[in-house]
């Protein structure tokens, strides 16, 4: 009993303790809210590798029949290691490609941090910036995605249903109330702004890249099918709307619009998060008091 309560002392007295208190209410929300996200965040990834990984994987692969046509068909003419099967570690870590989770974690992250270096401009940048990334999450997420999504059902099972409202609505509506409430105390300058597209065109470049890279394989593994939206079948589009043959789910087949469809996407990429930037910046000039920090 008395090592914990020296434990506890010595917690009291450490640098930590004497930080915490001289965070105001906001920074001291802004790190509890930050923890939590996290470990919600990470909680969500162990349970989308069980769910879109390993049990739907299950799911394709459990029935006789679809067993029986795995091994015989696709490996009837195969020996020893060449043969094909599923990569389960592989299906389950194809999560952490989407713009989503990586949003979620990086504002969770720069939650717990920017509480530590408040005073430091570069700090509250970073926040600044996952800020808009969470916003493109949000924005993307019910303008593009959310349709396709409610047509495959997703919205109609809680066990798909409830995490997609967590990471798409909830947690970046905690994010958007951490920076009102602490729009007083941040400093984001403008070239900070437009650098916040840097990271946004470097994901959209690899997804452009890998797209391209696995439509290789769809190549040769579509020769004589006609697969319906076989990109999303065979996983080479992060996004559906970002599959670079029929962008912004563009299905006509003429190659200009594919052409100047495709460079939106990269201008957008360009764009978007200034854009986004700039309106949160004007929006949290409520007062002149406020604009002496938000310049």
């Amino acid at each position: 009993m008395k090592n914990k309560f020296c434990l506890w002392e010595k917690i009291k007295k450490s640098n930590f303790s004497n930080e915490f208190k001289n965070w105001s209410l906001g920074y001291k929300l802004m790190f509890f809210f930050g923890i939590a996200l996290l470990i919600v965040d990470i909680v969500l990834l162990f349970y989308y590798f069980w769910y879109h990984g390993s049990r739907k994987l299950g799911i394709i692969y459990g029935s006789d029949e679809i067993t029986s046509l795995f091994g015989n068909k696709i490996n009837e003419n195969v020996k020893g290691d060449e043969a094909f099967y599923p990569h389960v570690l592989a299906y389950m870590w194809r999560q952490t490609f989407t713009f989503t989770f990586i949003s979620n974690f990086m504002m969770a992250i720069t939650m717990i941090i920017t509480p530590f270096k408040r005073n430091n401009q570069k700090s509250q940048a970073w926040f600044f910036a996952t800020i808009i990334y969470i916003t493109v999450t949000f924005l993307i997420y019910w303008t593009l995605i959310f349709p396709t999504s409610f047509k495959k059902g997703i919205w109609s099972e809680p066990a798909s249903a409830i995490p997609s409202l967590i990471v798409h609505a909830i947690n970046p509506a905690f994010g958007f109330a951490v920076l009102i409430l602490l729009r007083k105390d941040i400093h984001i300058k403008n070239n900070q702004i437009w650098l916040t597209s840097v990271f946004v065109f470097c994901y959209f470049l690899f997804a452009f890249i890998t797209f391209w890279i696995g439509d290789v394989a769809i190549q040769s593994l579509n020769k004589n099918q006609n697969v319906k939206n076989i990109e999303d079948k065979y996983g080479t589009v992060i996004y559906p709307f970002l599959n670079f043959k029929k962008p912004f789910f563009y299905k006509g087949g003429n190659l200009a619009i594919v052409i100047i469809l495709d460079i939106l996407i990269f201008v957008l990429s360009i764009f978007l998060t200034p854009a986004l930037g700039f309106i949160w910046k004007a929006s949290l000039r409520q007062t002149k008091k406020t604009k002496k920090y938000i310049q």
